[in-house]
């Protein structure tokens, strides 16, 4: 599966996917995410409409 989501979405979008399986699909809050992933939220946003379009989340 990881190969998969790399080659279709890309890495970012894949240490996204491996960070909510280890919470089994369960979102947590956006400010832990932004935290984990130093990221901004409008960019988590997006990598989760990616994962959720393409039907890995």
């Amino acid at each position: 599966m990881g190969t998969k989501i790399i080659l279709d979405l890309g890495k970012s979008e894949y240490l996204m996917w491996l960070f909510l399986k280890e919470r089994d699909f369960n979102r947590p809050s956006m400010k832990e995410m932004v935290n984990h992933f130093d990221r901004n939220p409008r960019t988590i946003r997006r990598w989760l409409a990616r994962l959720e379009d393409n039907g890995y989340i």
